[in-house]
C-alpha cells in the first residue's frame, strides 16, 4: 500500500499530483494508485493507516446531494482568521482540489462542491493552523534544511524549473508560499510525532481485542495467484499497438508449442515488478485490476491461460496457477495493521481533543 505524505493534503494541487504519482510503482494490471492490495485484510486495511489525515482534523466526504452547488472563486480573498493569522480562498481551493485529486487517484467519487464541504475542509485548515501556532509556541517547528529539503523533492519531480513554474502559476502560488506551505506542514508534522505520536502506545492486548471483536473484517476473500507477461506498445500510434499485438501472439504460439510461460515472462515482459519472479503477480483479488484483466483472469481454470488479452496497459497473456481460497486472515498476519490503526485513532483522538482546547482559546472568524 501506498502511504501519502501528509504533506500532500495541504500541497497545491498540480504539484501534490505530481510528486505523489512518482513515488507510486505502476503495476501493469492492476488500477492506478490501488491501495490496500493483496494480503491485506480488514479494517485496519483500509482505514486511517493507509489513508493517513492530518491527525485532529475529518476527512471531507461527499457532501448531501441536496445541497447546491457553489463556485468558490467567489468567496472573499480571506476566508477565515485564527488569531492573528489568515486563511486565504487559495489555501482553501488548493486544500479542496487535492482531496478532488486525492478521491480521483483512489478512484473514489469526488466530493461535491458544496458550501458544507468546503467549510469541512476549512475547519481542517483552521485545526492546522491552530496546531502550527502551537508549534511555533513550544519551539516545534521544521528547520530551514527539511523545509529546503522538501521543496527540493517537490522540484525534482518536474522535468525542468519552467514546468515547475508553470504547475505553479497554475494554482496561483509563488514558490515563497508553497516554501511557507511546506513549513507549517512540517512543522505541525514534527509537532503531532513528538508531542503526541511519542506518547501513544498500543497494548498486545487491545490488538488481539480488536482482532477477537471484528471477525468480519479479518475475512479475505478468495483470490487469484496468476502469472503474466505484459508486452507494452513503444508507441500510442496504430503500428506501434499492432507490434506489440502481434510479439504477444508470437509468445501465445510458443508457450502452446510447449514453451516455459516463466522463461518467456522472464525475457519478454515489460512489468518491471513480476518479470523477475516468472510474471507471478501477489495473489489478487476483485476490484484489483483493471476490469479486462479480471474478466480474462476470473475466466481461466487452474492451470489454464488466456489468450492475448488487451488493457489499457499494453497486451496480456495470463495464466492461472491457483485459487487461494476464502478464509480468515491469520492473527500474525494483520497483527501489525491492527497495531498501526489502533495507534493512529490514538493519536488523532489526542491531538483533536488538544485542538479543541486551543481553539477554545483562539479566536476564531469564519468568512463563508
Amino acid at each position: 500500500m501506498i502511504r501519502r505524505p501528509l504533506l500532500l493534503l495541504f500541497l497545491p494541487v498540480a504539484l501534490a499530483t505530481q510528486f505523489a504519482c512518482s513515488r507510486g510503482a505502476e503495476t501493469p494490471g492492476a488500477k492506478p494508485a490501488q491501495e490496500g492490495a493483496a494480503g491485506t485484510a480488514g479494517n485496519p486495511a483500509s482505514t486511517d493507516p493507509s489513508k493517513p489525515a492530518t491527525p485532529g482534523t475529518t476527512a471531507p466526504g461527499e457532501a448531501q446531494k441536496s445541497e447546491p452547488r457553489v463556485d468558490p472563486t467567489k468567496f472573499p480573498d480571506v476566508v477565515a482568521r485564527v488569531g492573528k493569522d489568515t486563511i486565504t480562498r487559495s489555501d482553501l481551493l488548493n486544500a479542496a482540489n487535492q482531496l478532488v485529486a486525492q478521491s480521483a487517484q483512489a478512484g473514489s467519487p469526488p466530493p461535491v462542491p458544496t458550501l458544507p464541504f468546503f467549510r469541512e475542509v476549512l475547519d481542517n485548515l483552521v485545526v492546522r493552523q491552530l496546531l502550527y501556532i502551537d508549534a511555533q509556541a513550544q519551539g516545534l517547528t521544521a528547520s530551514d534544511a527539511d523545509v529546503k529539503r522538501r521543496i527540493a523533492e517537490i522540484k525534482k519531480h518536474f522535468p525542468d524549473a519552467k514546468k515547475f513554474a508553470e504547475a505553479l502559476a497554475t494554482q496561483g502560488i509563488s514558490e515563497k508560499a508553497l516554501t511557507e506551505n511546506a513549513r507549517t506542514i512540517l512543522s505541525v508534522d514534527r509537532y503531532v510525532g513528538e508531542k503526541f505520536a511519542a506518547t501513544v502506545q498500543v497494548s498486545e492486548s487491545e490488538v488481539r481485542s480488536f482482532y477477537d471483536s471484528h471477525p468480519d473484517d479479518m475475512k479475505v476473500a478468495e483470490r487469484r495467484r496468476v502469472r503474466h507477461i505484459l508486452i507494452r506498445p513503444e508507441g500510442q500510434d496504430e503500428a506501434a499497438k499492432g507490434k506489440a499485438k502481434k510479439l504477444a501472439e508470437d509468445l501465445l504460439a510458443r508457450i502452446k508449442k510447449g514453451e516455459d510461460f516463466a522463461t518467456l515472462a522472464g525475457q519478454y515482459s515489460a512489468d518491471p515488478g513480476s518479470k523477475g519472479n516468472g510474471g507471478e503477480l501477489p495473489p489478487i483479488g476483485k476490484g484489483e485490476t483493471v476490469p479486462q484483466f479480471e474478466q480474462a483472469a476470473w475466466a481461466l481454470g487452474k492451470g489454464q491461460m488466456s489468450g492475448v488479452v488487451e488493457s489499457p496497459f499494453g497486451f496480456h497473456l495470463i495464466q492461472m496457477i491457483d485459487v487461494v481460497p476464502a478464509s480468515t486472515a491469520p492473527y500474525e498476519q494483520v497483527r501489525g495493521r491492527i497495531e498501526q490503526f489502533l495507534r493512529q485513532r490514538d493519536i488523532k483522538t489526542a491531538v483533536h481533543k488538544h485542538a479543541e482546547e486551543l481553539r477554545a482559546k483562539t479566536k476564531i472568524e469564519k468568512l463563508i
